[in-house]
């Protein structure tokens, strides 16, 4: 049985954190040992994990900082010589650089990092992104989840053969539609017949939220005439800001803010349209959801919106930032239904091909069974299991 010991972030509502909670269950069922150290106990999703079988170790919450770095290294320098993992897979910024370096200090060598977004976050701290660097050298392999990120990994290593892609997955969900336009307009107040835009995205400055309410303000009066908007994803800092910038834009009426939901899916199901305006992204899981959906798609091209979205055909891209562009997307989408369910279908169609849970787990088992491959064979054919790659 092949052990996998993945290192990640508190099991919070994030994209990431709902990643792990998908793969680890499905691993553990199909034989391999899957466990789980994160950089700190107590997240909302770590009960679910429980329940399914996997083993949660990490710092207690509310350590400080920095005694909280010192706890993760050696918790897990332990772990790892308790548990002698075949491979420690390491996911975030923070936990892989605490990972590797308690895998160095642990002598284990078989480290595989998963970087899930760009690297723009080093701009906020150089020094960090030169430690995160130095460290990331150690890794044995290196994946990404778009092709952005796999660029950007492949000019850091210089080793195209060790970096693979493997997308986001999801099972496409079997959701009445009726129902879940009910059970969205109920959650928001929004009528029966209303015209419902769905952004699900934490709101962080860089998601665009706020480009999209600009957007929203230059294009009011050319909507159908009942319309509104729903935020889905924790609202703390940032929330209140964006409140007074929708109040400000006189969009205070059309804007409805439901905090985290674990029932995000079935609400966006319920949804007219779904926008994603972030001026960066790795791979979203909500876009793909919501093409698995059939929902018709307006996105910024950015990262993987541009893996996901073929422009013109499953949706419109627009460039980062430029809220008349979004707007004219949206207007387009919101008043011309044939064009919106023809996008929806396409949508549906290609989250089905290309970004499927089934051709997920399939790379990840490939990877942790061949992993003794990894420097003798291209990671991407490790990966593939002597498939060709998909069409994109």
């Amino acid at each position: 049985m092949t052990r996998v010991l993945f290192v990640g972030p508190r099991l919070a509502t994030g994209g990431t954190e709902r990643h792990l909670l998908q793969i680890l269950p499905e691993l553990g069922a199909a034989g391999f040992g899957a466990h789980l150290h994160v950089l700190e106990r107590g997240g909302e999703l770590e009960a679910e994990l429980l329940d399914r079988g996997i083993d949660i170790d990490g710092p207690p919450a509310g350590l400080p900082k920095a005694r909280r770095a010192f706890a993760m290294i050696t918790s897990l320098v332990r772990r790892i010589r308790r548990l002698q993992p075949d491979i420690v897979h390491c996911f975030l910024p923070e936990p892989t650089m605490l990972g590797l370096v308690a895998a160095l200090l642990a002598g284990h060598r078989n480290v595989i990092i998963s970087r899930r977004s760009l690297a723009i976050y080093r701009q906020a701290n150089s020094w960090l992104g030169r430690l995160e660097l130095f460290l990331n050298g150690f890794a044995k392999a290196y994946l990404g989840n778009s092709q952005a990120v796999v660029a950007e990994l492949i000019a850091e290593c210089g080793q195209a053969d060790r970096v693979g892609l493997i997308y986001n997955g999801v099972a496409a969900p079997d959701i009445a539609r009726a129902e879940a336009r009910a059970k969205l307009r109920k959650a928001s107040g929004f009528g029966a017949q209303d015209f419902v835009i769905v952004k699900v995205a934490n709101l962080i400055a860089y998601k665009g939220h706020r480009d999209l309410l600009e957007a929203l303000s230059g294009i009011e009066d050319n909507l159908p005439k009942n319309w509104g908007v729903v935020f889905i994803g924790d609202a703390s800092g940032y929330g209140e800001e964006l409140r007074h910038h929708a109040a400000a834009l006189g969009l205070e009426g059309r804007c409805r803010f439901l905090g985290v939901r674990r029932d995000a899916v079935e609400l966006m199901a319920g949804a007219d349209l779904f926008v994603l305006a972030s001026h960066q992204e790795g791979f979203s899981n909500a876009l793909v959801e919501a093409m698995g959906l059939g929902l018709p798609i307006v996105a910024t091209a950015v990262g993987g919106n541009c893996d996901a979205v073929r422009d013109g055909q499953s949706g419109l891209l627009v460039p980062v930032a430029d809220a008349a562009a979004l707007g004219e997307a949206i207007r387009l989408l919101a008043t011309d239904d044939q064009r919106a369910l023809a996008f929806g279908a396409a949508a549906r169609e290609r989250a089905g091909s290309l970004f499927s849970k089934d051709e997920m787990m399939a790379r990840y088992m490939n990877l942790y069974r061949r992993h003794g491959a990894i420097g003798q064979l291209t990671l991407n054919s490790i990966l593939l299991g002597g498939r060709t790659e998909p069409l994109s």
